[in-house]
C-alpha cells in the first residue's frame, strides 16, 4: 500500500518537475510521433509531419521562443525569447489552427502552466475541445502522461491536467476571462467575437490586461479580418509584419507569393470566356524576377526552402505579426488552379471578391468612401423605353421597400450572366396592389424608335416571376401578404455586423401558425454591389477593368428615382476608440426607398441566379446598339 502511494506521488512530481527539452513544438511532435486522426486531417491522417504544412513552423516556434535560421529580423529587432505577442492574419486553408492546437499540446507536456483558449462561441469551443484538442493530447505520449488516472478532469470546456488547467471559452460570454489565471492565451477567430459594449475592452485587450503581470506570458491572436478597420488588420500593422518568401525554382529569387502573379488568361475560349477546366489544370505562377513559369509541383520544394521576412522596421516592442495565404497551401482544395477559378467567380459575383480576399488571401477589404452624383445614374441609360425590356430575361423580378403606408417597387430583368435591366418603378398604397402590378405584362423587344405607350403591344411579353419585399418594421403585415401571394413574394431583411456571416441566410419563422422563410442578407455588401460595383465603377466595366455584370436603366428617368439612388453615401469615420470604419449615411431630406428596392433585386439574383440555365447569346447588333446609346445625356428634368 505504501509502495503504491509512493509511485503515485513520484508520477505526480514528474508531471511538475520534468525538465524541458530543447525542441520546438513542430520538432517535438515529430520526435514523439504525435498521431493525427482522420477526424483532424482527412487527407493526411498519421504521424505529424511538418512538411505537409511547413509554412506554420514560425507559428509553432513562437510558443517556444526559439526561432530557426530561416526567420529573418531587421537590424535592431531582437530575435529572442522576448516576443510576447503574435498576431496572425490568415486565410482559411493553411492549417494554422492545427499548428496552434499542437503548440498547446507541447505547452502541456513541456511548460505545464495554465492555458486560455477563446474562440467566438461556446459551441465552437466545445467542438474544438472534444473533437480536436483532447484527441491530440491523448495521441502525444508525453502530454497524455499529464492526464489524470482514468481520464478524470477532461471536461468539455475545462481540462484539469497534472499541475495545470486548460480553459476553453466562448468569446461571447460576458466576463468569461474573469477569475482565470494563465501564462498562455489564444484568441481564435478574433474578428468574429462580439463587439464590446461601451466601456468594455475587446477580448484581445482583456487578455492583455489579465496577463500583464505574468512574467513569461504569451498571447496569440488569429483571424481573417473582413476590412482594414477590423481588429486583426489593425493589430497586424503594428507588429513585425512578417511574410513568407520562397525561392523561384529557376533563378532562386526569393519572393512573396501574390495573387496578381497567377497566370490563367491563356485559358479562354473563342468567345473570350474563361474555360474553367483549363484554368483548373493550366494555371501557373510567374516569377517576379525571371518571369518563368512556376508550376504547382514546384510548390513543395519551394516551401521547404521558405524564409520569414520582417517588413515592418518599427514594430511595437515584443510584438510579432505574420500573414499567411492559401497560395502557400498544399491542400488539394487550394491549388493555384482552384484559387484562380474562385478568383474569376469573384470578378462577377456579389461580395464574392471580398470573400475571396478574406478566406483565400487572408487580406482585409480596403476601406473606401463613395458618393454618387446624378450623372453617375444618367450614364446607365440604355436603348429601351421605361416599361419595356429589350430582350427576354432569364428572371424577371420585383423588389419592394415598405415605408409606412407606401410600398415603393422596382421591376428588373436579369440576363444569364447577371446583367440587370431596370424596367419600371413606382409605388402602391396597399399590399394587394403589388400583386396587380406584378401581373402587368411587360413588352419585350420593342424597337426603340417605334414605341408608343398609348398603343397596345401585340408582341412578346413577360411578367414578374419572383418578388421580394423588405419586412422592416411591418413584419407581421408583410408575412401575411407573402402567404397570400402563394410564393410570388418572399420577405427579406438587411442585417449588419456579426449578425450575419454569409451574404444571404434563410431564417425560418411563422405567422398565424404557418411557416415563412425570410432571406436575411448582408446589407453592407449588397449596397456596395449596387452603388459601387454596378454604378460608381461603371466606367471600369466599360473599359474591361471590372467584370461586374452591368446595370442598365431605361432611357426615360425621373428626378425622384435619380435622387433616391444618390441619397446614400459611404464614409470612412472614426469609431469611439478612434479606429477607422465604414459607415453608410443617408441624406435625411431624401428617401432611399427605390435604392433599397433595387438592392433587393440583387438579393434575388444571388439566391436564384445560379439555378437558371443560360439562354441564347445576345446578338452583336443588340450589344452594339446598347453600347452606343449608353453614354447618357442630360435629362429634361435635371436631378437635384
Amino acid at each position: 500500500m505504501i509502495i503504491g502511494i509512493r509511485e503515485s506521488l513520484i508520477k505526480a512530481l514528474q508531471g511538475f518537475y520534468q525538465p524541458r527539452s530543447s525542441l520546438t513544438p513542430w520538432q517535438y511532435h515529430e520526435v514523439n510521433k504525435t498521431y493525427l486522426e482522420a477526424t483532424e486531417s482527412q487527407d493526411y491522417a498519421g504521424f505529424y509531419d511538418h512538411t505537409l504544412a511547413p509554412q506554420n513552423t514560425f507559428v509553432m516556434e513562437f510558443f517556444s521562443g526559439k526561432f530557426s535560421d530561416n526567420v529573418e529580423f531587421l537590424p535592431g529587432t531582437s530575435p529572442d525569447t522576448a516576443w510576447r505577442e503574435l498576431i496572425i492574419m490568415k486565410s482559411s486553408q493553411v492549417g494554422v489552427t492545427l499548428a496552434v492546437l499542437l503548440s498547446i499540446v507541447w505547452w502541456i507536456a513541456e511548460v505545464g502552466k495554465n492555458v486560455i483558449y477563446a474562440i467566438s462561441s461556446e459551441v465552437e469551443a466545445r467542438r474544438i475541445s472534444n473533437s480536436r484538442l483532447q484527441p491530440l493530447i491523448r495521441n502525444c505520449p508525453p502530454a497524455a502522461a499529464k492526464i489524470q488516472e482514468g481520464g478524470h478532469g477532461l471536461n468539455d470546456l475545462t481540462l484539469y491536467l497534472l499541475g495545470m488547467v486548460v480553459y476553453l471559452l466562448g468569446g461571447g460570454s460576458e466576463g468569461s476571462f474573469q477569475n482565470k489565471s494563465a501564462t498562455l492565451a489564444i484568441l481564435d477567430e478574433a474578428d468574429h467575437h462580439p463587439v464590446p459594449k461601451p466601456g468594455q475592452l475587446n477580448n484581445l485587450d482583456e487578455l492583455r490586461a489579465r496577463l500583464k503581470a505574468v512574467r513569461d506570458a504569451k498571447i496569440c491572436s488569429i483571424s481573417r479580418p473582413k476590412t482594414e478597420g477590423d481588429l486583426t488588420a489593425r493589430e497586424y500593422k503594428t507588429g513585425t509584419c512578417h511574410v513568407i518568401v520562397v525561392p523561384c525554382p529557376h533563378c532562386d529569387f526569393y519572393q512573396e507569393l501574390k495573387n496578381e502573379n497567377l497566370r490563367f488568361d491563356h485559358c479562354k475560349d473563342l468567345a473570350g470566356e474563361y474555360d474553367l477546366q483549363r484554368v483548373l489544370k493550366e494555371t501557373w505562377y510567374e516569377c517576379e524576377y525571371c518571369h518563368k513559369s512556376i508550376l504547382e509541383e514546384h510548390k513543395r520544394d519551394m516551401l521547404l526552402r521558405r524564409k520569414y521576412r520582417q517588413t515592418n522596421p518599427f514594430p511595437r516592442p515584443r510584438k510579432l505579426s505574420l500573414h499567411i495565404s492559401d497560395l502557400y497551401s498544399q491542400f488539394s482544395t487550394s491549388t493555384w488552379g482552384v484559387l484562380a477559378t474562385e478568383y474569376i467567380a469573384g470578378l462577377k459575383s456579389v461580395g464574392a471578391m471580398t470573400r475571396y480576399r478574406q478566406e483565400r488571401l487572408g487580406k482585409p477589404e480596403r476601406l473606401r468612401s463613395s458618393e454618387l452624383k446624378g450623372e453617375d445614374i444618367t450614364k446607365l441609360r440604355s436603348a429601351y423605353h421605361r416599361g419595356t425590356i429589350p430582350e427576354r430575361p432569364v428572371l424577371m423580378c420585383m423588389g419592394v421597400d415598405v415605408q409606412g403606408d407606401v410600398k415603393k417597387w422596382v421591376k428588373g430583368g436579369f440576363s444569364s450572366r447577371g446583367a440587370l435591366r431596370v424596367v419600371d418603378w413606382g409605388y402602391t398604397l396597399s399590399f394587394d396592389e403589388l400583386l396587380e402590378e406584378a401581373a402587368e405584362p411587360i413588352p419585350v423587344g420593342v424597337p426603340f424608335n417605334e414605341w408608343n405607350r398609348s398603343m397596345p403591344w401585340e408582341g412578346e411579353t413577360v411578367t414578374v416571376e419572383q418578388g421580394i419585399i423588405d419586412e422592416g418594421h411591418l413584419m407581421e403585415s408583410v408575412r401575411r401578404f407573402v402567404l397570400r401571394s402563394n410564393g410570388l413574394f418572399v420577405p427579406s431583411k438587411g442585417r449588419g455586423g456579426i449578425q450575419i456571416r454569409t451574404l444571404v441566410e434563410e431564417s425560418v419563422g411563422e405567422i398565424d401558425g404557418e411557416e415563412t422563410v425570410t432571406y436575411h442578407f448582408s446589407d453592407d455588401q449588397f449596397k456596395k454591389a449596387l452603388y459601387i460595383a454596378r454604378i460608381k465603377d461603371f466606367p471600369k466595366i466599360l473599359s474591361g477593368k471590372s467584370q461586374t455584370p452591368r446595370l442598365y436603366l431605361p432611357w426615360e428617368l425621373d428626378a425622384e428615382f435619380v435622387d433616391e439612388l444618390t441619397s446614400e453615401k459611404l464614409e470612412i469615420v472614426q469609431d469611439r476608440l478612434g479606429y477607422p470604419r465604414e459607415n453608410w449615411k443617408k441624406n435625411p431630406s431624401i428617401p432611399n426607398d427605390f435604392g433599397d428596392a433595387l438592392k433587393n433585386l440583387l438579393v434575388v439574383w444571388y439566391w436564384l441566379g445560379p439555378q437558371l440555365a443560360p439562354p441564347p447569346e445576345e446578338s452583336e447588333e443588340t450589344k452594339n446598339s446598347e453600347e452606343t446609346l449608353n453614354v447618357g445625356e442630360p435629362l429634361a428634368v435635371s436631378p437635384t
